[in-house]
């Protein structure tokens, strides 16, 4: 019941679906960061088998706290392409309790996903717009994302085009994961795009910069 020994202030979700305490696992070390590269060294190149990979430096943890305050009111619904990352990239889900129901991550098939975001052509701004405020898209994304049902040891990898979302975790107990990115060396090098997050900082998807300089 981890909740239970966070003060209130700190669970609150801010506008990114952060918490305080989320916030302060960015502050990582160096044991972590060699955890997650034997991770991929060990078992997600070999799973993939897309040859070397660049990864994300700063792994994202996620703290969704029972009922946390700040959730909107609507089911953020998304894919990462929409936020300036490359369609190139391959997401990365570790469960660090179990995921079930609202205590997980609700996501859709590529199919599907590429489906919905084709009737936007490209105007991702109104697909926002439209996950909050239209209820046919939001039936249609309720629809088609699902929880994915994980236990602590499980990863899940899924297409970064994919409609997902954190719901508004409604059960009794706190759920924390961590994501990574990853990017295939070969498609980078084939990439003529230039991808930019579309946040305050204006993040470039580049290795040296939100990638590993160097690939595993």
């Amino acid at each position: 019941q981890l909740h239970e020994l966070v003060a209130p202030e700190h669970r609150v979700l801010d506008g990114t679906q952060q918490s305080r305490i989320a916030k302060s696992l960015y502050e990582t070390n160096d044991m972590v960061l060699a955890f997650f590269e034997q991770l991929l060294r060990a078992v997600i190149v070999p799973s993939l088998n897309l040859g070397p990979l660049y990864y994300q430096t700063t792994p994202t943890f996620r703290v969704f706290f029972p009922k946390a305050e700040g959730y909107p009111g609507r089911t953020t619904y998304h894919c990462d392409f929409m936020l300036g990352h490359t369609p190139r990239e391959v997401n990365i889900f570790i469960p660090l309790t179990q995921c079930e129901g609202t205590r997980s991550l609700l996501l859709g098939d590529l199919e599907g996903s590429l489906a919905l975001l084709d009737r936007y052509d490209g105007d991702y701004a109104s697909f926002a717009h439209d996950t909050q405020f239209n209820e046919g898209l939001i039936r249609d994304c309720e629809a088609l994302c699902k929880p994915v049902e994980l236990e602590v040891g499980d990863i899940l990898l899924f297409d970064s085009r994919c409609i997902h979302a954190g719901p508004n975790n409604m059960t009794e107990q706190t759920r924390v994961t961590v994501d990574i990115r990853v990017l295939p060396q070969a498609r980078f090098e084939t990439q003529k795009n230039h991808y930019v997050g579309t946040g305050r900082r204006k993040m470039p998807f580049v290795p040296g910069i939100y990638f590993s300089q160097d690939p595993v």
